[in-house]
């Protein structure tokens, strides 16, 4: 068994090789999995669950421009931020500021641009893929931690057309 402060260490590697190494693509949806186990598990800290929203967040939109997600990996990762707020440990100010880093164009320099070129393509449909995931969880369930992640993903999508 892994205790949690390796499991985390041990989830942010999983998502955070994948973009060092491509072809690894499987990764994504497996650290994902595993970032969703360890918000189950009651010995992770918030400070550790806040170690692994930036992991999550790096793979929502990959730096690789040439990944377009076909295989249900937004999903997985919405899962895994479903599951952290399910704990209902952070504020409504600390999801707002999470979900603003997560819908950044850059390297874009607005959404709207993303329109003019495939990998600006593939990074929309990417990001909204996991908005549109977590926003449908978040509208249909009675969980008050969850619940909270509906204003700051409503928020999201209109910037994200």
């Amino acid at each position: 068994m892994v205790d949690a402060p390796a499991g985390v260490s041990l989830g942010n590697h999983q998502l955070l090789r994948v973009r060092r190494h491509p072809r690894l693509r499987a990764g994504v949806a497996h650290g994902a999995d595993f970032a969703l186990q360890l918000a189950l598990n009651p010995a992770v800290t918030n400070a550790q669950l806040d170690q692994l929203l930036p992991a999550i967040a790096t793979q929502v939109a990959p730096r690789d421009t040439s990944v377009a997600y076909w295989a249900g990996e937004p999903d997985r990762l919405a899962r895994a931020v479903v599951f952290i707020a399910q704990r209902n440990r952070h504020s409504d100010a600390e999801w707002k500021t999470w979900f603003e880093k997560v819908m950044n164009p850059a390297p874009l320099k607005s959404w709207d641009a993303a329109f003019s070129s495939e990998a600006g393509i593939k990074k929309h449909h990417n990001v909204r893929a996991f908005l549109l995931s977590v926003f449908a969880t978040a509208m249909t369930t009675d969980d008050p931690g969850v619940k909270q992640l509906v204003s700051p993903v409503r928020e999201s999508l209109k910037f994200v057309p």
